[in-house]
């Protein structure tokens, strides 16, 4: 087309010639539209700051996948928190285990290898007491278990009590763990455990669960001042309790007086306020055959002296030997 055929429009817009004339009042504007500037949103809060349980649950999780030698950083971070995460090991406890009891084992563990768990306890130390305590009252026997080995490696007076009655629980693997346990406590802290077994033998029937177990650890600790009390046992409506008192009985005084208790008691009139020592000296000498040779090693563990082993069919030779007891004790008192 020809260069003078075509005209500019007022809109800049080239035309051919002939087209008719928009006018400008008819040309479509596009008006912008004034938008207005949104108001800032709020600033979010910020998240709600965690607890200390809860920040200790968090280390939990980690701590929960370590292997034994891996765990220090995560009881660090623990013992960082302070005692008040303590309560989220209680809700753990025992966790992930270590050493499980029911699978075959040479010797126990110490409680701080029995789980991650486990070895915080031990790292707070005293703050931990009053959760083991409760965990070892707990109704499920693995955690009674594991809490006791934890309590062993926590050497505090307050777990005395719950070690002693550890010892008379109802099941077999706790007693058994409480009754090794026993032989590395002082004098003192048997003593203590055995007046706990005590008042145990004291209510009688109303603790019948727990009777038999308290009526043999007082006699594997030797405990002569229980003797009146096994024998307040005697002639009931149970014949394990009667037996097993019966044996415990003769253990701690060398006498064979079978289940009746009137024998029992006649002789304790005479005796109970003697020693245990002299109550074997005098069953040395006159003591049945098969109670025999259990005296003498019990006269040898308590006195520390060995003055040889008589004939258990010649009386007067045990006669000799008791007398021999006799004349050391006696010297013993003088010094």
């Amino acid at each position: 087309m020809p260069v003078g055929a075509l005209i500019r429009s007022s809109s800049t817009q080239l035309r051919p010639v002939g087209a008719p004339l928009i006018p400008e009042a008819r040309v479509d504007r596009i008006r912008v539209p004034e938008f207005s500037v949104p108001p800032r949103l709020p600033t979010p809060p910020p998240p709600p700051r965690l607890t200390t349980v809860e920040r200790a649950r968090n280390i939990l999780g980690d701590l929960e996948r370590t292997g034994p030698g891996q765990e220090e950083p995560g009881v660090q971070a623990l013992l960082r928190l302070g005692p008040d995460a303590l309560p989220a090991l209680a809700e753990a406890f025992p966790g992930l285990l270590w050493f499980n009891r029911r699978h075959p084992h040479s010797k126990v563990a110490k409680g701080r290898d029995v789980s991650p768990v486990a070895r915080a306890f031990v790292a707070f130390g005293e703050p931990s007491v009053p959760y083991i305590v409760d965990a070892m009252r707990s109704f499920n026997s693995d955690i009674r278990y594991y809490a006791l080995l934890v309590a062993l490696d926590l050497p505090q007076e307050e777990l005395v009590s719950p070690i002693a009655l550890a010892a008379i629980d109802g099941d077999i693997g706790v007693r058994a763990v409480a009754a090794d346990a026993e032989l590395g406590f002082d004098q003192a802290r048997i003593w203590a455990s055995s007046e706990i077994w005590k008042t145990v033998l004291t209510e009688g029937a109303a603790m019948r669960a727990h009777l038999v177990f308290a009526i043999h650890a007082v006699a594997r600790v030797r405990d002569g001042t229980a003797a009146r009390l096994l024998a307040a046992l005697l002639d009931t409506v149970d014949d394990e309790v009667d037996d097993v008192a019966c044996r415990a009985l003769s253990v701690l005084t060398g006498q064979v007086h079978g289940p009746d208790p009137a024998p029992w008691n006649a002789w304790l009139d005479k005796n109970e306020h003697r020693t245990r020592t002299e109550w074997l000296i005098e069953a040395l000498a006159d003591c049945q055959p098969s109670i025999y040779r259990f005296v003498v090693s019990e006269l040898a563990a308590l006195t520390g002296q060995k003055f040889g082993k008589a004939d258990v069919d010649q009386k007067r030779e045990r006669k000799k030997l008791a007398k021999s007891y006799l004349r050391w004790w006696k010297a013993q008192a003088r010094s």
